[in-house]
């Protein structure tokens, strides 16, 4: 039986005009031809379940291997356009909550009637061990912040953090939204409110962020019994386009990091000494929001920026190129050898308290040698820290008049005189947040591996369309827009006013690499360091040939051949 589909050109398109059956060996050995002529005018229909992602896996393997950040959507789009047939989204979701039980995983879907698909909108991510973890080890402070994501789609992704025990950053939830705005950060906040609560251990949650579009308004109505600090190194930013100058910047941030209310109302008035106009900026913002003075202790917290949120969003870097499904399990992957290796170093290690809060310490205890220690009554003491700078220590309450021994949890610069002067183990005198014991139970929760796409489970849900593409005007974006005072990527941070100086011959408006001028006599390098460094220095040529004994061979471009055995022979 053979089937025979007659076209013809109709303008750009082909239109059927006949559909011939033949049927061989029916009527006495013969063919018997029978005829329909007609049209039909359905749509081409993209789903075909002979195409398995076995057979995908064999036609594009090759080219899979030879570029392995290909995402998932450009990988559709390939095979909608070679085969015409479309690949459906994978049910990641339902896979994650079968192999990670008591995770949190929301879809939100855009159906604008009963009859057709729906358009994917938004996405939560909460994982088990990452929730558990942050509830069990850390401490009760919470990073939000956003990112841009650089796929086709584009997108926000928001993130949650925890603070662990030795100050690094254990992700607790993530959520990929359209744009940063109030509702939707109410919308992942209201999902995080529902697996974590209002706070732990009767303590409500710190939350630390920058001054996001809703942000601090969907804090307000969500977590009204919570303490919200703003990151200093963003609000500084806005400071520094309106008030400029070394003298200004260091005001503000003596005024940011005093610890007791002497000392910032000080630096307050030093500041409207110098611009009226900046104190009177910084006042329109609540003092609880961006002082350490007015930080609560119950966190054991005494950061005043959101440094590790920005680490995240350069940890997750290549995965924010992916598509929605592609980026969630390239995170999820590299969390779970994240967890499996903090967990392995940490058993190995053999101290009690964990290693950044230990050299914070010793540094507080390096800078104490200076304090002179008077013993007052029972576990007071007098500390002398120099010029106008006598504080007074309570060792039985852990307190201290700087305020910075009960903020952050473990002994201040004059605590630790008085613990020395007592005579006392300094480790008895850290919070149990920065322990071992406790850091262990931050990472004793396990991942649970997910299979490839392959042995996914099936959702009951039907399949979703992929989310609008939300074309913005220029070219797309990958680069972060660096602040004024921040140096461009790859080069060395300098104090911004300030003019750097060569160190060969001690003049300012260049280095050491492209410096041409006369060697300063004070210049003190060894000879070998350099003849390696500056070949192609002009003035080195009468000092080669001084120590080779005879002239200097010159090579394309002027620069000058390093002397070689045979030289110095011939010399």
């Amino acid at each position: 039986m053979e089937y025979k589909r007659g076209m013809k050109q109709s303008g750009s398109e082909m239109i059927p005009t006949e559909l011939q059956l033949s049927v061989r060996g029916v009527v006495h050995g013969g063919t018997m031809h029978q005829k329909f002529k007609g049209e039909h005018f359905c749509g081409r229909e993209y789903n075909n379940e002979h195409v398995t992602s076995r057979y995908l896996s064999q036609r594009y393997q090759f080219k899979i291997r030879n570029d392995p950040k290909r995402n998932l959507i450009g990988f559709q789009n390939e095979v909608k356009k070679d085969l015409m047939v479309s690949v459906t989204s994978s049910k990641l979701a339902t896979t994650i909550l079968k192999y990670n039980p008591s995770s949190t995983v929301k879809i939100q879907v855009d159906i604008p009637d009963t009859t057709s698909k729906g358009t994917f909108e938004r996405m939560y991510f909460c994982l088990h061990a990452c929730k558990q973890g942050f509830l069990d080890g850390c401490r009760p402070i919470i990073g939000l912040d956003g990112c841009i994501l650089k796929s086709a789609f584009d997108g926000q992704l928001l993130s949650a953090l925890g603070r662990g025990g030795n100050d690094n950053m254990v992700p607790i939830a993530l959520a990929v939204v359209e744009v940063e705005r109030y509702y939707l950060w109410r919308w992942f906040l209201q999902l995080l409110l529902d697996d974590l609560g209002l706070g732990m251990d009767n303590i409500p949650w710190t939350f630390i962020s920058d001054r996001q579009k809703g942000l601090v308004q969907a804090l307000r109505e969500l977590f009204p019994d919570s303490e919200h600090r703003f990151c200093t190194r963003h609000m500084y930013q806005n400071f520094s386009q309106k008030f400029k100058g070394k003298e200004l910047k260091d005001l503000f941030w003596v005024c940011a990091g005093a610890g007791n209310e002497a000392d910032w109302h000080v630096a307050m008035k030093d500041m409207e000494k110098v611009d009226s106009q900046a104190s009177a900026w910084l006042s329109k913002f609540s003092p609880t929001l961006w002082t350490r003075l007015h930080f609560s202790g119950r966190s054991k917290c005494d950061i005043l920026v959101n440094n590790l949120n920005e680490s995240f969003n350069n940890y997750i870097l290549p995965a924010r190129e992916l598509a929605v499904v592609g980026m969630f399990e390239w995170i999820s992957r590299r969390l779970m050898q994240r967890f499996q290796v903090k967990r392995t170093r940490m058993e190995k290690f053999q101290g009690k308290i964990c290693t950044n809060i230990h050299d914070k310490i010793e540094n507080n205890v390096r800078l104490s040698r200076t304090c002179v220690v008077k013993w007052v009554d029972g576990w007071k003491y007098e500390v002398d820290a120099g010029i106008n700078k006598t504080v007074v220590v309570d060792l039985q309450d852990w307190t201290c008049i700087c305020e910075l021994f009960q903020l952050a949890g473990y002994p201040c610069v004059h605590a630790c005189a008085a613990i020395q002067a007592r005579k006392k183990p300094i480790v008895d005198f850290v919070h149990k947040c920065y322990s071992k014991k406790t850091y262990l139970k931050t990472y004793r929760h396990v991942f649970m591996p997910v299979p490839s796409a392959r042995y996914w489970e099936k959702a009951n849900e039907e399949p979703i369309n992929s989310p609008l593409i939300r074309k913005m005007p220029g070219r797309l974006k990958k680069v972060r827009g660096r602040a004024p005072d921040e140096p461009k990527k790859g080069q060395i941070s300098t104090i911004k006013g300030l003019t750097g100086h060569c160190k060969i011959c001690f003049k300012p408006g260049h280095n050491s690499r492209s410096c041409k001028n006369t060697i300063h006599p004070n210049f003190t390098r060894p000879i070998k360091s350099l003849l390696v460094k500056l070949w192609s220095h002009k003035k080195l040529t009468t000092l080669l040939s001084t120590v080779i004994g005879g002239p200097v061979k010159n090579i394309a471009g002027g620069r000058v051949r390093p002397p070689t055995v045979v030289d110095r022979c011939a010399a």
